[in-house]
């Protein structure tokens, strides 16, 4: 009597025979090792009989000199031949279909072609093979002589490809950042939406290449979707969201405009350490807008005058200060108090604490510094 996780266990990966034949398309065919979901499909499919390797394997299986031979299947054949891959092809697996169209398009033992690579891409992802959607998806996209402009069929395949392997598939994700961008353009509510929707989804699973992928614009783009429609909690989200994911700090040449937003949001929310915090970041200088720029400047000098007039009057009385005699709060340096007991009843208060404030703009200088680190 076969028990319920046996039972599970015998059951096929859904991409068998798809990106390769092995039980498992993730695990070497020799050693049982995780290939790795994040690894180029072309050098998973290295033997003729559609097995996947890891590197080390099949650098092995390559330099012991049996390449006339198939390790696994022992086919005569080469495992590259192209007679080899062409049969398979024939029974309509995809993951030949992939493989010669990686063929073709690099120039590997045939002509390079790349409406011939375009061809076997759209065979293989027709039948679901994630790699080849990315490809077929980036072809629609940038357009030209192999493929026309469409970007419905572009974003189709990228989320397709998503679908199947959500955390790996960060060209899909760059991808719709394109498609993003391309509506945009467009301006119209409906395509403001679409491209809304688009950003709400590719921000939501963890990266397994942030170079690859611009996180960090996808974030900034989501909060200024979110800012313009007035939902100012969920745009200070994606503002933060945006400057401290790694590796921000590399991808992304507009921190003054995603600071400079960050510190309205958090204004509006009334988040006066946060906002103070941000203020400090705001580089008019990294802000490339020339109109956003000037509306940055009066936004910039109307909040310093806000916190000069703030530190004159106690956070947790109210009463006013006379000279220097003040004392601030250590960690965010936002507000001043008379005593230790204003600053703790500040601290306390239910309505217009200081705590959550104070302690999420810890948090968040913690993370900008971890991302520094990278």
């Amino acid at each position: 009597m076969t028990t319920e996780l046996e039972a599970e266990t015998k059951e096929p990966h859904p991409l068998k025979g798809i990106i390769s034949t092995n039980d498992d398309p993730f695990a070497c065919a020799l050693c049982h090792d995780s290939i790795g979901v994040d690894t180029d499909l072309f050098n998973r499919l290295t033997v003729c009989c559609g097995k996947g390797l890891c590197e080390s394997c099949y650098e092995n299986y390559s330099e012991s000199g049996s390449l006339q031979t198939c390790l696994l299947c022992h086919s005569a054949k080469a495992p590259g031949a192209l007679q080899v891959l062409k049969k398979h092809a024939k029974k309509g697996h995809p993951w030949a279909h992939h493989w010669l169209g990686d063929l073709h398009f690099r120039g590997l033992s045939v002509r390079k072609s790349y409406c011939e690579a375009f061809g076997w891409y759209d065979m293989a992802a027709k039948k679901g093979h994630p790699d080849a959607l990315e490809k077929i998806g980036m072809l629609y996209l940038q357009g030209g002589s192999i493929a026309a402009t469409d970007l419905p069929k572009a974003q189709e395949c990228f989320e397709a490809a998503l679908s199947m392997l959500p955390t790996s598939m960060d060209v899909s994700r760059a991808g719709l950042l394109e498609v993003v961008k391309k509506k945009h353009q467009v301006n119209t509510d409906e395509s403001n939406a679409e491209a809304k929707s688009i950003l709400l989804a590719i921000t939501k699973d963890p990266l397994s290449d942030p170079f690859l992928y611009d996180q960090s614009a996808a974030f900034y783009a989501l909060g200024r979707a979110h800012y313009k429609d007035g939902n100012d909690d969920d745009a200070y989200e994606a503002f933060v969201s945006s400057m401290t994911c790694a590796p921000a700090k590399e991808t992304i040449a507009r921190m003054g405009e995603v600071a400079h937003f960050a510190m309205l949001c958090a204004g509006k929310l009334g988040l006066l350490a946060q906002t103070r915090f941000w203020f400090g970041k705001v580089k008019l200088s990294e802000i490339t807008d020339h109109g956003l720029r000037r509306l940055a400047a009066g936004h910039y000098f109307r909040t310093g005058a806000m916190f000069r007039k703030l530190r004159d009057k106690c956070g947790g009385c109210g009463a006013e200060f006379e000279g220097r005699d003040r004392k601030y709060c250590r960690r965010c340096r936002t507000f001043c108090y008379c005593s230790r007991d204003c600053q703790k009843l500040h601290w306390n208060r239910k309505e217009d604490g200081h705590r959550e404030d104070c302690l999420g703009m810890k948090e968040t200088k913690e993370q900008l510094m971890e991302v520094a680190e990278v």
